[in-house]
């Protein structure tokens, strides 16, 4: 995943869309991106995945 496509996710989903938390690490969620994924997590169960244009989100 280039770097302009992931910055824009970072902004769009820094804060979990279910809870708010803007936290990474410690348990409180975590920050995945690979060549074409990219996955947010959160302590409340929340997942976002982005995988090239298509976007996932569950809680």
């Amino acid at each position: 995943m280039n770097y302009q496509k992931s910055l824009k996710l970072i902004q769009k989903y820094s804060e979990c869309p279910n809870c708010g938390n803007d936290k990474v690490g410690n348990g409180q969620g975590t920050l995945d991106i690979n060549d074409d994924t990219f996955i947010r997590t959160c302590k409340c169960g929340c997942t976002v995945k982005v995988k090239g244009d298509e976007n996932k989100c569950t809680y």
